[in-house]
């Protein structure tokens, strides 16, 4: 796979040297095609070689967070009994927009958080003594969560040496880096605990990393960035 990857680079290089608007004195050849019309004595030959790659090196992290959220609407007392869930209790309910327009109304006690916030109170509109009372306490949770990293990174020589003295005119290395992560998750205990960041890594999940072949050509990417905008440099007085 690996060497499917390098020959798909290779060929993307010399197709950006074939098509390179260069002046008239400048043309470039593959071996293959110095080779086909007898070119013995270049100019300038150009070498490229990579010092060190790595594809796909795995990094695991597991992480076991405690968690704990004080004041959390438990349930609401209603005389002796603590209602929770699904319970019904009776509330005055003012409609967005509308504060003339008050209506009593029933609704489960796990509905009771968000019609707080918009200034509905327990009990009914017409009625001034309640033993509706919000009961708080602390939820805990235990949260899992799993990173899996894949660090694919490469660094290419780069030299143009000139083919009858076999001095090097010019070297440069290109660092090329592709990191791909998955992150997923579970917990235990009461999910209230979690903020809305961790709700959502729970909800992932491990995917199949992507194929070597695609994480090779990923870090190659900005070297190829890099080399071309050396080569166009270099080329650019010819």
């Amino acid at each position: 796979t690996l060497e499917l990857s390098n020959e798909f680079f290779d060929n993307k290089i010399n197709e950006f040297l074939g098509n390179m608007p260069s002046s008239e004195f400048v043309r470039f050849y593959t071996v293959k095609e110095a080779q086909a019309i007898g070119l013995e004595y270049p100019d300038h030959i150009l070498k490229l070689k990579f010092d060190d790659f790595v594809v796909g090196q795995t990094l695991i992290k597991e992480k076991e967070i405690h968690l704990s959220k004080d004041k959390v609407i438990m349930g609401i007392r209603d005389g002796n009994k603590v209602k929770t869930d699904n319970d019904k209790v009776t509330i005055c309910h003012t409609p967005s927009g509308k504060p003339d327009n008050k209506q009593t109304i029933t609704i489960a006690v796990s509905a009771w958080e968000a019609h707080a916030k918009h200034g509905d109170h327990l009990g009914a509109c017409n009625s001034t003594n309640t033993q509706l009372e919000v009961v708080y306490g602390t939820v805990k949770a235990t949260l899992y969560l799993t990173s899996k990293t894949l660090v694919s990174k490469g660094l290419l020589d780069f030299k143009i040496i000139d083919a009858q003295t076999n001095r090097v005119l010019t070297q440069e290395k290109f660092p090329g880096e592709f990191i791909w992560v998955c992150h997923w998750g579970y917990f235990n205990g009461d999910e209230r605990a979690l903020d809305a960041k961790q709700k959502k890594a729970i909800k992932g999940k491990q995917l199949p990393p992507p194929a070597p072949q695609d994480l090779f050509l990923e870090f190659t990417r900005p070297i190829y960035d890099q080399l071309t905008a050396k080569v166009k440099d270099f080329y650019r007085n010819y």
